[in-house]
């Protein structure tokens, strides 16, 4: 038997997505990563949300691009 244990979902506002699955759940995250993850574990599961913004923004403001490029040099 197959059981699920954890459940990713890609969000685009990541503060709306908490605040909405805290309420939902009655609970905070257990682990937040800047604006990039959050996740809740729920009796040994896990739903983590995903800022699929955030590496879009990073790439658009040459954050990710500079970090790369400077350690390739």
């Amino acid at each position: 038997m197959l059981d699920l244990c954890a459940t990713y979902l890609l969000v685009r506002d990541i503060e709306k997505s908490i605040k909405f699955y805290s309420q939902l759940l009655e609970m905070k995250p257990t682990s937040n990563i800047l604006d990039r993850w959050a996740q809740f574990d729920i009796e040994g599961c896990s739903l983590a949300l995903f800022n699929q913004m955030y590496d879009y923004q990073a790439i658009a403001g040459g954050r990710i691009w500079r970090s790369v490029t400077t350690s390739v040099i």
